[in-house]
């Protein structure tokens, strides 16, 4: 019995050692290299805070660059992966242009990466989009949605924005004129008219999510992009940390009966639209023009779904920023007077 434990022990602390010396030679990356660093913690690197979920991914990503505020190039560690922060005008503009073929390709994210030859029947969503695919596919893509975002055709999309926003305005300002006192979370409210923008523009469909608070397009997405779900931190860390394993198990970010949902709700639209004749200066628009070769790139009906889904990025980013900027906003306006006014305005819309 006790050479039983004492053998366990030895291999407990072997396995104990192992680990610690696999982490500490990742964590030698940038010693040898001219690059500062922040210093790691271990087995979280420098990402420890926004792993744990003490501080957003913005605030980290800021902090980190605000780190050494001399330095052109700065590295730090997602986890166990050393990975560089570009702080120099003049560089970055040599890596995204005059030598972007060195610099293509990047780190797989979003999914577990398959080889660019053998993800052709991903159905993975955002691991298809224009941000995580690599090689010839990402070149494809790009082909695709350029021609997609041009001045004009943005600026006709741009009115289907602007119609969102005035439903929202319309709305807090019947709200605050019943004299009852009602409350609404910034945070919430801007995640409503974000995914009212993205219903509008990438899917095609009318969306009215603070008039209908429980329509089913905002749920299942508020549901898709709940980054502080466990189950959602354990992918995350799996896909990041063990892509192997990850790629090997088939995980994916996205639950695979939401990722159903949304690419149904598109090519349905997109199939309707073709049999009614429909045009709209939406998103789905584009890709059938880009589908059936009139935008200059011919491409398969999965690719084109997965490129609707670049258009949602910049909305998720405001979301999550737009609560910060109304209060700097109003912290921030000049004069007493002025501010109390401001402050007044603020607090009637937002009741």
């Amino acid at each position: 019995m006790l050479q039983v434990d004492l053998f366990t022990a030895c291999a407990v602390g072997g396995i104990v050692l192992l680990v610690y010396h696999y982490v500490s030679k990742k964590f030698e990356y940038f010693l040898s290299k001219p690059i500062p660093c922040p210093k790691p913690t271990f087995m979280f690197g420098n990402t420890a805070s926004m792993m744990l979920r003490t501080q957003d991914a913005k605030e980290k990503v800021q902090e980190l660059y605000n780190s050494f505020p001399d330095a052109k190039i700065m590295g730090f560690y997602n986890l166990l992966k050393p990975a560089f922060i570009v702080r120099d005008p003049e560089v970055i503009k040599k890596i995204g242009v005059k030598d972007f073929d060195y610099f293509m390709e990047h780190t797989p994210i979003f999914s577990p990466s398959k080889t660019d030859a053998d993800d052709d029947n991903s159905q993975s969503l955002f691991g298809n989009s224009l941000f995580a695919l690599r090689g010839q596919k990402w070149r494809d893509m790009r082909a695709t949605l350029s021609p997609a975002f041009t001045g004009s055709k943005m600026r006709h999309m741009f009115d289907l924005v602007a119609e969102c926003g005035v439903s929202l305005k319309e709305f807090l300002l019947k709200e605050s004129k019943t004299g009852k006192r009602m409350e609404y979370e910034m945070k919430d409210t801007f995640s409503r008219f974000g995914t009212d923008v993205i219903a509008t523009v990438a899917f095609g469909l009318k969306v009215d999510s603070m008039r209908e608070q429980d329509n089913e397009f905002f749920t299942k997405g508020k549901k898709m992009l709940d980054v502080k779900s466990p189950k959602v931190l354990i992918k995350f860390l799996t896909v990041v940390a063990f892509p192997w394993l990850a790629r090997k198990l088939d995980i994916d970010l996205v639950d695979g009966k939401l990722a159903t949902y949304f690419r149904g709700v598109l090519t349905g639209h997109m199939k309707q639209r073709e049999a009614h004749g429909i045009v709209r200066n939406d998103m789905i628009n584009i890709l059938m023009e880009v589908q059936k070769g009139a935008l200059r790139h011919n491409v398969e009906e999965h690719e084109t779904t997965q490129a609707a889904f670049i258009v949602a990025k910049p909305y998720l980013q405001l979301i999550q920023n737009n609560p910060k900027s109304l209060w700097q906003h109003v912290r921030n306006t000049p004069g007493d007077k002025k501010k109390r006014t401001t402050t007044t305005r603020f607090a009637t819309i937002a009741r």
